[in-house]
Formats: C-alpha cells, sequence, structure tokens
C-alpha cells in the first residue's frame, strides 16, 4: 500500500535508517484530507528519540496553514507559516544548508535559514485524538 494510517488515537514517528542521507535532503508526502484533531508532521535532518529529538519539521494542524519548526533536543520553535493547507496537494519539505524550504505541489511558499539541525534522516510523525489522517505518497532523498 502506498499510505499510512496509525488507528483511530495515538502518537506514531518513524524514520527511515535502513540507508545514510545526505545532509541536503527533502521529504514529501500527499494529505488528502486533515480535520480537528490532527497533527501531522514531516521531518528532515531527524535524529535521537521520540520527545527528545532535533531536526526540522513541516507541521499540519487542524487543517491549519503549515508552519516550519525547528526542533533541538525535543523542543520545538516556530520558524515560518507556509501559506494555506490544501487537501490532496503534495507537500515538500527541503533542507539544503542553511536553508529550509518548502513547495506545496511544486511551488515554494515559503523559506528560512537556521542551522540548529545538520544532519539526520526523513521522517514523519502523526498525532490524533479522534481519527487519524491517512497520507500518501511519502517519498524522501
Amino acid at each position: 500500500s502506498d499510505s499510512l494510517y496509525v488507528g483511530t488515537w495515538g502518537v506514531a514517528l518513524i524514520s527511515y535508517t535502513g540507508v545514510s542521507f545526505p545532509n541536503n535532503q527533502w521529504a514529501e508526502v500527499q494529505i488528502p484530507a486533515e480535520s480537528s484533531g490532527q497533527i501531522f508532521d514531516l521531518y528532515v535532518r531527524y535524529s535521537g528519540a521520540y520527545g527528545s529529538g532535533t531536526g526540522y519539521l513541516l507541521r499540519f494542524q487542524d487543517g491549519g496553514a503549515p508552519a516550519i519548526k525547528s526542533v533541538a533536543a525535543g523542543v520545538e520553535t516556530w520558524l515560518t507559516l507556509c501559506g494555506s493547507y490544501t487537501a490532496g496537494h503534495t507537500y515538500r519539505l527541503i533542507a539544503n544548508g542553511t536553508r529550509i524550504s518548502v513547495t506545496d505541489n511544486g511551488t515554494e511558499t515559503c523559506s528560512v535559514t537556521d542551522s540548529t539541525a545538520t544532519a539526520g534522516t526523513p521522517a514523519i510523525e502523526m498525532e490524533c485524538n479522534a481519527t487519524c489522517p491517512t497520507v500518501r505518497n511519502f517519498q524522501a532523498d
């Protein structure tokens, strides 16, 4: 299947460590629909354990505007909002040097400069208290 589904309640963080990823990397996913009580994070340069990791994430929450955040030892810092969320679009989070950017269906919507995380792997995380979102076509390089 090309979808990830957590269930009806819970938290899941999945990072791929089967290969080494370059420090310049991207991760993308399609989110068909998202609603109240749902959080989805798309990561690049993620390292560490759940709750204490470091990396960059693109957060989708309750159907609102996506936002880039940095995470250092589990502490999240908002960096910028990135346009608006549209169901069915493909979002890509890109880390290239200290430039972190986002594309929505191939069009850049925001970028920031930050040096919090320099290495790690792509990852995805879901949190939900009712029905969890289904995501499709997760890819990374």
